[in-house]
């Protein structure tokens, strides 16, 4: 998805489009991750469909946008493929995907801090908890201490359980780390203040930047084809 080449054109309407400057954007900065110059709300994006010729009212900017592209290029915007990838990353929200894969990490390394330790974290209280091994009937006077029960099988269980799923469970939080970097790298190219981090649900000035990226492809497409077919097709 070339989501950074050759929308340079859209970024410069953008900023002509966009009347409000973010006065919070150098605290937001990183810089590893490349600038957009300027960057431009996202908002405004919706003003490329909205804003119409004079001389042909049932053209907009983004058919200018586009017809200023080579056809072939215009095509690799968005992709199939990547336009089913975005419809079904919206379906999943960004908020969900983060917060589902991170109480299921976080989940994870308490079972194992139980196997290490012997003791469990609550994550809400920070309660700590002694899980022993259960013993035998009380020892006799003689014996130092009590026999562990080799029927208290809990703490097998734990550990055969931590080395099963322990890879899955790193991959998935390594394809959590890496999304949501990759997710953070394009809203600071963008330089747009109210996509990151993901909201919770759509709210006024927060939105998820999956959802405007599928809206956009679905638009490029749409409107790319309709260049293609000429002006009298549409």
């Amino acid at each position: 998805m070339e989501v950074t080449a050759d929308t340079n054109l859209c970024l410069g309407s953008g900023n002509q489009r966009n009347n409000t400057r973010r006065t919070n954007r150098q605290r937001w900065t990183d810089d590893q991750a490349p600038q957009a110059p300027n960057g431009f709300s996202l908002s405004s994006l919706e003003k490329l469909i909205q804003t119409k010729s004079t001389a042909s009212p049932k053209h907009n900017m983004l058919h200018f946008v586009l017809a200023m592209m080579t056809p072939s290029v215009a095509a690799t915007l968005f992709t199939d493929t990547d336009i089913k990838l975005l419809a079904k990353a919206k379906a999943m929200k960004s908020f969900t995907v983060y917060q589902d894969c991170t109480e299921l990490t976080q989940g994870f390394q308490a079972i194992r801090q139980i196997c290490q330790t012997g003791r469990y974290q609550n994550t809400t209280t920070g309660e700590k908890v002694k899980m022993e091994r259960r013993r035998m009937t009380k020892a006799s006077r003689d014996e130092a201490e009590e026999m562990i029960d080799d029927n208290d099988t809990f703490h097998n269980a734990m550990q055969a359980f931590v080395d099963k799923y322990e890879r899955q469970v790193a991959a998935v939080e390594q394809g959590c780390y890496c999304s949501f970097i990759m997710y953070k790298e394009q809203a600071l190219f963008l330089g747009d203040l109210s996509v990151y981090p993901p909201p919770k649900e759509d709210q006024d000035g927060k939105a998820d930047l999956v959802v405007i990226m599928h809206r956009l492809a679905v638009q490029v497409r749409r409107h790319a084809e309709e260049v293609e077919q000429g002006p009298d097709h549409h």
